[in-house]
């Protein structure tokens, strides 16, 4: 995971702890581990391996039924899984602001 992701997810509001934290030019930022990522994605994510890829699966539910899914890729699964919940975070941000 690259420094412009691990921030975005910073900026998201991903919790921050102690331990696996880095320094890029006097800004400290958080690089969660892949089992960090998917607990904060919460129940029912998938992820997937094809070729050079991985994709990383959550349904989105509204109401009482699952609409639609997001579908994140990355190089890596923690790419795939950061991205998915960067995702998942802009869409409880957009219902907490409407």
């Amino acid at each position: 995971m690259n420094y412009k992701l691990a921030k975005k997810l910073k900026d998201a509001g991903f919790p921050q702890k102690a331990h696996n934290t880095r320094k890029s030019s006097a800004t400290t930022y958080y690089k969660p581990t892949l089992s960090e990522l998917i607990k904060e994605c919460g129940n029912n994510i998938g992820i997937l391996g094809y070729g050079d890829l991985w994709e990383a699966v959550s349904p989105v539910r509204t109401n009482a039924h699952y609409d639609a899914s997001f579908i994140t890729e990355g190089k890596t699964p923690k790419i795939a899984v950061a991205k998915l919940w960067l995702k998942l975070n802009e869409k409880r941000t957009k219902k907490v602001d409407n």
